[in-house]
């Protein structure tokens, strides 16, 4: 093995105020954010409203995706893309050994710093692939759908939820980026390292749960269902209605 390494006695270790704090503040909106995962995808996969429309395909494809269920083929595809990186710098970056009767933990810097980079290079190309994707729909959205009251709703619906889904994932680009640009150039100040697996964590959570809360915010089919909005049908077309307490 490399002299390259540290060591952490796993057995050894005790979880400290910030971490339980942390684990705290994730359960107080995972499982919420979880449950309503969940009733979304219920809602979506029964609701007439949405069975014919693609784009409620898509929406349902990246929940589950999300939740983990794929489809075999999917879980498959996934893995090998995620590990397709990890050929771009040698060696592992994390080894996990039984010694003595011990879970030990070796941990590679220089493998870490290398993974890092390549992490913040995929992660900018993917952001661009979606946005550029995302653009592209819209403006194929436009021109294939009629003009009218219902289409044009339709296409400011595609927009605002594209562009709320790429900015919540832009927190995952920036945490990506600059702790790559800090391990060259020390940008950011002393307390960055303490904190910055936290705000991965967080920057992950915001981009892998946000899709609900992005329906319920913008989708006016998925609020009607649950009451935040009524639909009055009338002779020129259908009106939205917000409801007032």
């Amino acid at each position: 093995m490399s002299d390259d390494r540290t060591i952490t006695y796993m057995e050894n270790t005790t979880a400290d105020m910030p971490t339980v704090m942390m684990a705290v503040v994730q359960a107080s909106y995972g499982i919420p954010s979880l449950c309503l995962m969940i009733f979304c995808i219920g809602l979506i996969s029964v609701g007439k409203r949405y069975r014919k429309s693609s784009f409620y395909k898509l929406v349902i494809f990246d929940l589950v995706t999300r939740w983990n269920l794929a489809l075999p083929f999917v879980v498959v595809l996934s893995m090998v893309i995620s590990h397709l990186p990890k050929y771009l710098w040698k060696g592992f970056l994390y080894e996990v050994y039984i010694i003595d009767g011990q879970l030990i933990c070796y941990t590679f810097p220089h493998a870490l710093l290398s993974a890092i980079d390549v992490v913040a290079v995929f992660s900018a190309m993917y952001f661009t692939m979606n946005t550029l994707n995302g653009l592209a729909a819209i403006k194929l959205a436009r021109k294939r759908i009629e003009i009218a009251t219902s289409s044009k709703s339709i296409t400011k619906k595609l927009t605002r939820i594209a562009t709320a889904y790429s900015l919540c994932y832009t927190a995952e680009v920036i945490w990506s980026v600059v702790n790559s640009l800090h391990n060259y150039w020390n940008l950011m100040p002393w307390w960055w390292g303490k904190i910055n697996n936290s705000l991965l964590v967080f920057a992950s959570d915001l981009f892998t749960l946000s899709l609900p809360y992005i329906l319920l915010i913008f989708d006016t089919n998925v609020q009607q269902d649950l009451k935040i909005r009524k639909r009055i049908d009338s002779q020129q077309g259908t009106v939205i209605v917000s409801i007032q307490n």
